[in-house]
Parts: structure tokens; C-alpha cells; sequence
């Protein structure tokens, strides 16, 4: 996504016209922009060669700045190896954070030890093993800590009535509110190891709002047609 070309494609590619429902719109998209991208990726999997050539380059041409001090050439040379560097590294960072979650993605999803270890950390990061009622008594007995539960929330939830009021099914979403909602999602999350991070949308919002606000729309749309039914 650093790259200059990378906002000439997907503009492009967002340009075109695609029949079926909105969601699946953007699923065609997003597929041909993968295909658009291949070359991009081609070219970005050197990004350790590409990184030590800039560093080579920076070496060779600090060396020259310090044989003529004067020089108002080299120092221009300097800043643009140093930019060069700069993307560079920033590419194997990116790709780093990729591989570690490829990594934990084959690992952990699968049926392994590190499966179950992970499983059991969470589970006992989850679990409640003790609770302390109004009078301060401790209860460690997973029934009384059950039916102290049933308790509270029967309490809270009061009497039950013969008659519900009907829940206001009209969904109205606006577009400030998916704004929100897609900045807020965690950064490095992507459906898949080769999906499209969340990174890609919100860099590129002005770009996929429209396509992103008609299908959520759509999808409050059909949801309140089956809860109507």
C-alpha cells in the first residue's frame, strides 16, 4: 500500500461495474484487485535484496561525501538512499508482522499442543472460580457460585410480566457510524493469511465508504424484512 502505483490500481479497479448484490460487489473487487496486485507482490518479495542494495548505495555515497565535504550532489543522494531505506524497512517490517501471524494462524488454529496451550491460558483468563456474595461470604463450590448467579440476576430482572412490548426493528445506520466502527476494528486483522488487512479500508476509505455504506445498508435491509416476518 506504500507504493505510489498501489492508489492508481485500486482506484481503477473500484471504477468498474459489477452485477449482483453489493456485498458481492465488493468480494469482485477485492478478488480482481488481488489479481491486479500480482506483479506489485512480485516485486515486493525482494525486499531483502532491495534492502542491502539501498544500504550499499547509502554506504558508497556516505563514503563519497566524506572524500569532498563541499559536495552539494552527494547530500541529495544521501536523503533519497535514505528514503529508499526507510521503505524498505518498512516493507520487512510489514511482512514480519504477516509471517508471525501466518505462523500463528497454521499453529494455532490447528489441532497442536501450542493449540491447547493457548486454549487453556484463555480458559483460565475466562474462568470464574470464586465469588463473594452481599455479605462478604466467599463461595469457591461451582453450585453455590451457579445459584448465586441465578440469584443476582433474577433479582435484578424482577418479576416477569404477561405482556412484551414489541422491539423497534427499524434499523437506521448512517455513515459516520461505519466510519467509526471500521477504525476502531484491530488494525492487523485480516480473514485469511492472504485476506485484505483492515489497514487496506481505512487507508483507503474515500475510496470503498460508498460500496462499504450500501452493503451494510443492504445487509440492516434484509435483516429487517426476517425479524418483520
Amino acid at each position: 500500500m506504500e507504493l505510489p502505483q498501489f492508489q492508481s490500481i485500486i482506484q481503477q479497479v473500484w471504477n468498474q461495474c459489477y452485477d449482483g448484490a453489493p456485498m458481492q460487489q465488493i468480494w469482485c473487487k477485492l478478488k480482481n484487485m488481488k489479481e491486479q496486485l500480482k506483479e506489485i507482490n512480485a516485486y515486493m518479495a525482494s525486499y531483502k535484496q532491495s534492502l542491502e542494495q539501498a544500504r550499499e548505495k547509502l554506504d558508497i555515497i556516505q563514503s563519497q561525501m566524506k572524500q569532498d565535504l563541499l559536495a552539494q550532489a552527494p547530500f541529495n543522494e544521501e536523503k533519497a538512499a535514505l528514503d529508499e531505506i526507510e521503505m524498505w524497512s518498512n516493507v520487512e517490517e510489514q511482512v514480519m508482522r504477516q509471517k508471525s501471524k501466518a505462523c500463528w494462524i497454521e499453529c494455532g488454529d490447528a489441532n497442536t499442543k501450542y493449540f491447547h496451550a493457548q486454549w487453556k491460558i484463555r480458559s483460565i483468563q475466562n474462568s470464574i472460580t470464586s465469588i463473594y456474595t452481599d455479605t462478604g461470604m466467599k463461595l469457591t463450590e461451582p453450585k453455590l457460585v451457579e445459584q448465586e448467579f441465578i440469584s443476582v440476576f433474577q433479582s435484578l430482572m424482577g418479576d416477569s410480566s404477561t405482556e412484551l412490548p414489541c422491539a423497534n426493528t427499524t434499523i437506521n445506520v448512517t455513515i459516520e457510524e461505519i466510519t467509526e466502527a471500521v477504525r476502531e476494528m484491530p488494525k492487523d486483522k485480516a480473514p485469511g493469511v492472504d485476506g485484505f488487512p483492515v489497514e487496506f479500508f481505512t487507508r483507503n476509505w474515500e475510496i470503498v465508504k460508498d460500496d462499504i455504506f450500501v452493503a451494510v445498508k443492504d445487509f440492516f435491509f434484509y435483516q429487517q424484512i426476517a425479524w418483520n416476518d
